[in-house]
């Protein structure tokens, strides 16, 4: 992963062999890359595919299929990261970024001034909630499409009447803070997720905002901001390829191990130290 620096729409495949017991590293990698558009992998093994799914920070996942032709109302499209804010395009939230927006009013007391470390301590002693329920798409038979809504994990409130809004974000299951923090801090705080904002620095935080590395993080400044705090998930699944080796389906995780060379699941021998699974990640990137 150390050497994909960019991202790039194109058709270009980069193959990597890793062994079984090193996926959680891999994931950790693709993760840190702060590019998640799209993921694709192919296992029939169940237990290893809902590892992935649930740890692997992408806006669209598809398992045991192509990652190409995305279906308004059944695949809503976009990416997280540096691939994308949100929302996503053909899914239910879109129209709704094209609607007035309100200005959130700066009324209220201001949050107290927090340092890095302050603000480090405050986030670790709150714990994200879980993803909601996932919504079925309609699609094809044998395709299932599931839409997650998850929490951001960090978000900061500023300005007057910060607390409200930051109370408000919790209550959905973010971890959020309110606090005055300088501009230079701004720039520094680790995995921040999302800022919202009410007063008359916006041009300034902008500005801090965008001198981040990784990640883009939007600025939200609208009376609606609680509807930008959850990221968008599509999962499809082709449940069509469940079928063939009944004691590969039976198997755990740890019985085999996964490479990225490109051969059908038990099409021939598999070369040494690899198994009988594929798995492809495609990250894109602007």
């Amino acid at each position: 992963m150390s050497d994909l620096h960019e991202e790039i729409f194109g058709p270009v495949l980069h193959l990597a062999r890793y062994d079984a017991g090193d996926l959680d590293r891999v994931i950790d990698d693709i993760n840190a890359s702060g590019y998640g558009l799209t993921f694709g992998f192919h296992s029939r093994i169940d237990d290893r595919v809902q590892k992935v799914v649930s740890r692997v920070n992408v806006g669209n996942l598809y398992i045991n299929r192509n990652q190409i032709g995305a279906v308004v109302g059944s695949q809503p499209f976009g990416g997280h990261g540096l691939s994308g804010t949100g929302p996503k395009a053909g899914g239910p939230r879109y129209l709704l970024r094209f609607a007035a927006q309100k200005l959130l009013a700066a009324e209220g007391p201001l949050p107290p001034r927090m340092n890095l470390s302050e603000l480090a301590q405050a986030f670790a002693a709150q714990t994200p909630k879980q993803s909601h329920t996932p919504k079925e798409f309609p699609g094809p038979t044998g395709e299932s499409n599931r839409y997650l809504l998850q929490p951001k994990s960090r978000v900061l409130c500023m300005g007057p009447g910060a607390e409200t809004r930051a109370q408000s974000a919790r209550d959905m299951g973010c971890c959020a803070i309110a606090a005055e923090v300088t501009m230079s801090d701004v720039t520094k705080i680790p995995d921040l997720q999302a800022v919202v904002y009410a007063g008359p620095q916006a041009q300034a935080l902008r500005q801090a905002l965008s001198a981040r590395h990784g990640a883009i993080v939007p600025l939200l400044m609208d009376e609606k901001f609680k509807q930008w705090l959850e990221c968008e998930q599509s999962i499809c699944i082709n449940t069509t390829a469940a079928g063939g080796n009944t004691a590969l389906l039976a198997s755990r995780s740890d019985h085999h191990g996964i490479c990225l060379t490109g051969r059908t699941p038990n099409a021939w021998p598999a070369p040494p130290g690899c198994a009988d699974d594929l798995s492809c990640a495609k990250q894109s990137v602007k």
